[in-house]
């Protein structure tokens, strides 16, 4: 990508944001650019994500990320981006909110490379990549608590496994902030809509979710997508 490309990529990025009555700052708006510059030359070569198109891709890349940042405000500083995939939504998230910690878990080898030249080439110092298994890197103790903000997309292995995985690292009153589709949405407000209360009666699936008291707070429809939600998650303050 040539110099005017990424220029146009750039006014592409900001247009879109400002669009929604977004505002960035000047040097966001330049990482997230670059980001998906690097996103778009790696795609070809390793198949990152299904998304090819460029508006398609700063929606479902940088817009949904940012749409995580009113539910972040008190939470601890670190979150922990599990099946990172392409890097949504830890590297956007990383991107707009600099002072957090970030965790990005990848098993697959060559994303995890992908991720490591982001994290380089951005100077996001406050970035961790674990290329690893997520179940794996929780045995060896790689990942390590306290987690304050689970955040996922990518997830392919079931969201109550997931969750069930993730509580004993997760801090009292820890969040989960999951960008799904229609069907899980409706999982979740199914199997754990009232918590710990519901494991008694959970699928086998959401035992280990139901049980350590991950509840679903709220749902909100993703504006840009006509079937996708985040769902905003927690755990118990004790």
């Amino acid at each position: 990508m040539d110099e005017t490309d990424g220029g146009e990529l750039r006014q592409q990025v900001e247009r879109a944001f400002v669009a929604r009555r977004m505002e960035l700052p000047e040097q966001q708006l330049d990482q997230l650019s670059r980001y998906l510059e690097l996103a778009e030359r790696w795609n070809p070569k390793i198949n990152l994500t299904a998304i090819r198109d460029r508006p398609t891709a700063i929606l479902r890349h940088l817009f949904e990320p940012y749409l995580l940042q009113d539910h972040l405000a008190g939470a601890g500083p670190h979150l922990v981006d599990a099946g990172s995939g392409v890097g949504v939504p830890g590297i956007p998230v990383a991107i707009m909110d600099p002072e957090r910690d970030v965790t990005l878990v990848e098993a697959h080898g060559k994303k995890a490379t992908f991720l490591h030249e982001v994290v380089e080439e951005l100077d996001l110092k406050r970035v961790r990549i674990i290329e690893n298994r997520l179940e794996d890197a929780l045995a060896t103790e790689e990942l390590e608590a306290p987690v304050h903000v689970l955040a996922a997309r990518g997830w392919t292995s079931g969201w109550g496994p997931l969750l069930g995985m993730m509580a004993p690292v997760m801090a009292p009153g820890g969040r989960g902030l999951l960008l799904t589709g229609e069907d899980t949405e409706r999982s979740l407000r199914r199997q754990l809509a009232r918590g710990e209360q519901m494991a008694p009666s959970a699928g086998p699936d959401w035992k280990a979710a139901a049980a350590a008291g991950w509840w679903m707070r709220r749902s909100a429809p993703l504006p840009h997508l006509s079937r996708g939600f985040l769902v905003i998650l927690e755990l118990p303050t004790n």
